[in-house]
């Protein structure tokens, strides 16, 4: 006999990956229960949806917010120029879409999730991206690389708001310009990276308030007229704890059909996916078949993870490390004189931000 099985089919105008987390866990916290012959009982609510709205338009209408102009409105965007293409004229809608995936192993997966970021106090998503930037340059031929980064959005703008338990559709997406010298070793790449991503006010937050939410038609249109990033990138974490659980299993067990009509344009001409299932980095690369060749976004592939594994060596090697001036923001050091008082004492470390 087949098992049991309870189908949840979500809108993504409703859930982001983080409210999917809350409402598994909620319906195994459940199904426990009542397996137990108890009633289902679940945690308390956290601040509604409506709020955190309404208080994301009080915030992009307060005068805070317009310190991060010169930020979204620098120079260095305006010489942004379009991603080289295979074919000029052919259509880019979802119908052609085309993914190009590769993976690490597990010992790699392990180390960059574990004693990788430690080295220079990075994230997984700078290692991303200083890969990402580096597989680029011989491709395009620029040091300039303009990227759409996905984020969680369930930034901290309110201490009265908590929303670890509320559930929708909290994701913001926000142009990152990485500026990437080629000639640079993997450690001196990964600290330009990491420092240009501390940059960024807010985690980005920022960027669609003053477009979208500030009522300033006139910003909207200078923030709207600058070149585009064709690119975008979501690091999705460890999404173990989605697809499997002891009882009940939580998987896919239907073909569910195209997440998106086929006749929608694209929003950018190539998607970057990462994500840690099974102990292995995966990544995915999405194109259009009308506009790039497979053969063009395998090399892509190739030279992503290739420059990845790279930085990922160089990061257990002997040496390797230290701190970056946004690890200290309150102290305002340079890079030349943390490196001065790193090298006075290696034993002594360098003390935190507070």
């Amino acid at each position: 006999t087949q098992p049991d099985a309870l189908l949840l089919v979500i809108h993504h105008l409703a859930v982001d990956t983080v409210s999917l987390r809350i409402l598994a866990e909620d319906l195994r916290g459940a199904a426990a229960q009542i397996a137990r012959g108890l009633a289902p009982g679940l945690p308390p609510r956290t601040s509604s949806f409506k709020r955190w709205a309404e208080r994301l338009v009080e915030v992009a209408r307060g005068e805070d917010i317009v310190d991060e102009l010169p930020f979204w409105l620098a120079e260095g965007r305006q010489r942004v120029l379009p991603l080289p293409v295979d074919h000029t004229r052919g259509e880019d809608d979802e119908a052609g879409a085309r993914t190009v995936r590769a993976s690490l192993g597990e010992e790699e997966t392990t180390a960059l999730l574990g004693r990788v970021p430690e080295v220079y106090r990075t994230q997984t998503p700078d290692l991303l991206l200083t890969a990402l930037a580096q597989a680029l340059a011989p491709w395009t031929g620029r040091a300039l690389t303009l990227v759409d980064v996905e984020g969680h959005g369930r930034e901290e703008i309110d201490p009265q708001l908590d929303l670890s338990r509320t559930v929708g559709w909290f994701t913001t997406s926000f142009p990152v310009l990485l500026e990437l010298d080629p000639t640079l070793g993997p450690g001196e790449a990964l600290t330009a990276v990491k420092e240009q991503l501390r940059a960024i006010p807010g985690h980005g937050l920022g960027y669609g308030l003053l477009r979208y939410l500030r009522g300033d038609p006139a910003l909207a249109e200078r923030l709207g007229a600058l070149p585009r990033a064709e690119i975008g990138f979501n690091y999705l974490g460890q999404i173990d704890g989605l697809a499997a659980a002891p009882s009940p299993s939580v998987r896919p067990r239907a073909r569910t059909g195209p997440p998106r009509a086929p006749g929608q344009r694209r929003a950018h001409l190539l998607e970057v996916v990462a994500a840690v299932s099974g102990a292995r980095l995966h990544i995915e690369l999405v194109h259009g078949e009308g506009r790039h060749d497979r053969r063009t976004i395998e090399v892509l592939s190739q030279r992503f993870v290739a420059s990845l594994r790279l930085l990922i060596e160089h990061c257990l090697s002997p040496g390797a490390g230290g701190p970056t001036p946004s690890d200290f923001q309150r102290a305002k050091l340079t890079q030349d004189v943390l490196d001065m008082l790193s090298g006075m004492d290696p034993d002594a470390g360098v003390g935190d931000n507070s």
